[in-house]
């Protein structure tokens, strides 16, 4: 965790013009700079835009098949199971 969070600070940091994609199955790891996500399943996109449309309690559940709750902390998406 430790490893990861110092990780995502460093790109949080980045005050770079240079766009980047960053793909994770791990929701929390979105980072407040990212603006913009996209919700692939198997492969396909089935929602793209801004992440506080996107990131949806209908959404997620339904990808992930389980009821999900998103809390959001420091402008990041945590999931709990209802």
């Amino acid at each position: 965790i430790r490893a990861r969070e110092m990780f995502l600070k460093t790109l949080e940091e980045n005050k770079s013009d240079i766009p980047f994609i960053y793909v994770t199955h791990q929701i929390e790891e979105i980072i407040p700079s990212i603006t913009h996500v996209a919700i692939l399943d198997n492969g396909e996109i089935v929602s793209q835009g801004n992440k506080f449309k996107v990131l949806t309690e209908e959404n997620l559940s339904k990808l992930y098949g389980i009821d999900l709750k998103i809390e959001w902390s420091n402008n990041r998406p945590w999931l709990i199971v209802k």
